[in-house]
């Protein structure tokens, strides 16, 4: 077999979306989402894992949801009655393989974002966020961070533009409680300037 033609069958996966470093083999693809399934400590929907390979730029979006279905077609990875994704025995023994077969950059990269994507997807059930256009085409953010499904703390900004309201929006879902408690900390400080 040539050189060219080992290459071609080591990059056989699409690579528009993904940074120098990212997947190019279906067969990567396939052993990192069995290692994210194995290795994650939260609990990964398919929604989560395709994230996880997009958001990052880890792999190509129509590569990653193809595998990932393949896997659950072949019982390899299982989806359950709940949504979320488990290892199937076969998961587990492609395992072996990761080691030296993946690069541990990527794996850390796919644990953390996943871990951080997991989070952001449990505060958006818990809290709500929603933009409303204003008749004078400013755009209010209206942010509830709530517990047990009732609001404790609503807070509304109006931005000029769509863009500014999009990217609170976006901000809020990534921590709400870190907007809770740094505003409860600001009004109840001692300190006066």
């Amino acid at each position: 077999m040539s050189k060219k033609d080992k290459e071609n069958i080591d990059f056989d996966a699409l690579t528009y979306g993904i940074t120098e470093g990212g997947l190019r083999s279906t067969l990567e693809i396939n052993l990192l989402i069995c290692y994210l399934v194995v290795n994650s400590k939260c609990r990964l929907t398919e929604k989560l894992v395709i994230d996880t390979m997009t958001e990052g730029e880890i792999a190509n979006y129509f590569e990653a949801t193809s595998a990932l279905k393949k896997l659950i077609e072949r019982k390899t990875v299982i989806l359950d009655e709940n949504g979320f994704l488990a290892p199937g025995k076969n998961c587990e023994n492609l395992m072996e393989l990761v080691e030296n077969d993946l690069p541990y950059s990527i794996r850390k990269k796919s644990i953390e974002l996943s871990a951080k994507l997991a989070v952001k997807e449990l505060y958006k059930e818990e809290n709500k966020a929603e933009i409303t256009k204003k008749d004078d085409n400013s755009y209010d953010v209206t942010m509830h961070i709530q517990e047990n499904g009732k609001d404790f703390m609503t807070l509304t900004l109006n931005l000029p533009t769509s863009a500014q309201a999009q990217m609170v929006e976006d901000r809020f879902y990534d921590n709400p409680p870190k907007l809770y408690k740094n505003l409860i900390d600001y009004i109840f400080s001692d300190e006066k300037e």
